[in-house]
């Protein structure tokens, strides 16, 4: 077996080799094709060090780890990471052919930790808790390591048809989801579009980093959505998936205006409902939802077995979903001198958490005193 890592050139020749090897895998995730790691080096390259490992055996494909070194902090410290993770997918690991798994899990683990390419620490963020990954700890058991806090991502089963599903769910029943989207299509005559073509994919994704930013800016948040690089990552992935028949892009239209969009990918018998947006003078008659609905009703219709909303607990998922999983963050400090120097401050820092939580159940009454000094 080869373990080997493979620079810009030969990552833009294996597409077929690569989506080929992740559908043999027990991990076959939409954020782990091709297109989309491809797509976001492609953009989001500049001062990273690509870090993709290969296996082979006899030439054949059997394993990927797709990663990249990143500097980070005053001192330039060195991350290894898995590729995409700033733009929140969900399910990022590594990818083996089914039955090969704990051998090249193995010796991918061994080459990281070998030498193979320099790093400070190890950042593995967004990990399924059944990531082969983390099958292992004996692999990085031996160096400081730590785990983040568990993320819900929360999902729908496709169980039954859409009318009994939300028959049995009853805060959704009493939402009156039905009326609520005749209204907007019968009595406000809104316009229900599917995209389906790159000329009408342009405006789209114009209108929904549109209409994003003004729902975020009414809520008063920050957002990297509409950043000129995630803008020219969505413009180009979206391409890419609409000739695979991956997007599913849904969007309401008060005649050229778009009101509302859910932006979500079809793969493997599930949708992953990336974003959505909707403009804010539309809340009063819940354009966000009605879009939603229109989403996961064909969703439903097309026999699909999940409607994935990825992380988060926002309240209009808690409404609709009736399953979560949960991700991690996997931190693997080295021995270098910037690694042993992270790990103290890690721990340092957990020490003080747990000193403040102590202190805030001895004394209940210093946190208010404490908060009124403004």
């Amino acid at each position: 077996m080869e373990i080997k890592i493979i620079d810009q050139e030969e990552l833009n020749l294996i597409k077929e080799e690569w989506n080929g090897l992740l559908k043999r895998s027990g991990g076959d995730n939409v954020f782990l094709r091709w297109e989309w790691i491809h797509t976001w080096w492609d953009v989001f390259k500049e001062h990273r060090t690509l870090a993709i490992l290969t296996a082979r055996e006899e030439g054949r494909l059997v394993g990927v780890a797709p990663l990249y070194v990143d500097r980070t902090g005053p001192w330039g410290r060195r991350e290894l990471r898995l590729c995409s993770d700033e733009l929140y997918p969900d399910g990022l690991d590594i990818f083996i052919e089914n039955g090969r798994e704990k051998e090249v899990v193995g010796r991918i683990w061994s080459h990281i930790l070998g030498g193979t390419f320099p790093w400070d620490v190890i950042v593995f963020d967004h990990l399924r808790k059944e990531s082969l990954l983390l099958a292992e700890r004996a692999f990085f058991g031996s160096y400081g390591h730590s785990f983040g806090s568990p993320v819900n991502c929360p999902y729908i089963k496709m169980t039954s048809d859409v009318d009994g599903y939300v028959r049995s769910h009853p805060e959704l029943k009493r939402f009156s989801l039905k009326q609520k989207t005749e209204r907007l299509i019968a009595q406000e005559h809104i316009a229900y579009k599917v995209i389906e073509d790159e000329s009408a994919l342009t405006k789209g994704l114009q209108d929904l980093f549109l209409i994003h930013d003004m729902r975020a800016k009414e809520k008063g948040i920050t957002t990297n959505f509409t950043s000129i690089d995630v803008r020219r990552f969505h413009g180009e992935l979206s391409r890419l998936f609409l000739k695979e028949k991956i997007l599913r892009f849904h969007l309401l239209y008060d005649g050229n205006k778009a009101i509302s969009a859910v932006y979500s990918f079809q793969y493997k018998n599930k949708v992953y409902c990336y974003q959505s947006g909707m403009d804010p003078e539309w809340k009063p008659l819940s354009a966000g939802m009605v879009v939603m609905n229109l989403a996961i009703e064909r969703a439903f219709k097309d026999g699909l077995e999940e409607f994935d909303f990825l992380k988060g607990d926002e309240a209009y998922k808690t409404i609709w979903c009736d399953a979560v999983r949960q991700e991690m963050r996997l931190v693997v400090y080295g021995r270098t001198c910037r690694g042993v120097l992270g790990y103290a401050a890690s721990k340092m820092r957990t020490a003080l958490r747990r000193v403040k939580h102590v202190f805030d159940r001895v004394h209940p009454a210093w946190r208010p005193a404490r908060n009124s000094l403004k």
